[in-house]
């Protein structure tokens, strides 16, 4: 089917219905909080962030900030050694879309665990709160383009 050059639908990422729209946010999100375990499982990984921020991503946690792809690996995988290990889990993700952008929350509560001490288990630190984001479209699928985690509480010793 050809269409008038008037009616030529815009070059760029394609366009899907917005419940489609929100189910992919809804895959990216579920994807961030899976690498927020594992992004590091088979050592340091400079290459991850790609799959869930834009370029020009910004980010905005407690313990510190981030401008620009570049620094992401590095500030996610010293925060987690830190620890011995974590599990991340995110709830109640809601979306709003604006064409080619998206205004994100959801919820995350963390875990933490402490490495062992004189051969016994290491305390937890947990923690819970909710990020506020902006979503992006690209050529790649959608992106976290701006992304600020809310600490609401903790529990427990924190990090060293």
């Amino acid at each position: 089917m050809t269409f008038p050059t008037a009616a030529r639908p815009p070059a760029g990422p394609a366009r899907r219905p917005p419940g489609e729209d929100r189910r992919r946010i809804r895959e990216l999100v579920a994807r961030y909080t899976v690498l927020l375990d594992t992004h590091d499982a088979n050592g340091f990984d400079a290459e991850w962030p790609r799959t869930v921020f834009t370029r020009d991503a910004r980010l905005r946690f407690p313990i510190g900030e981030v401008d620009g792809l570049d620094g992401v690996a590095a500030f996610h995988h010293e925060a987690k050694a830190k620890f011995e290990s974590t599990r991340h889990r995110s709830f109640r993700v809601r979306t709003a879309l604006r064409g080619d952008l998206a205004d994100v929350r959801f919820r995350m509560r963390a875990t933490h665990v402490h490495p062992e001490r004189h051969g016994r288990p290491g305390p937890l630190f947990e923690i819970g709160g909710h990020y506020t984001c902006e979503a992006a479209r690209t050529e790649q699928g959608w992106r976290f383009r701006a992304l600020t985690f809310h600490l609401s509480w903790q529990r427990g010793p924190g990090p060293a």
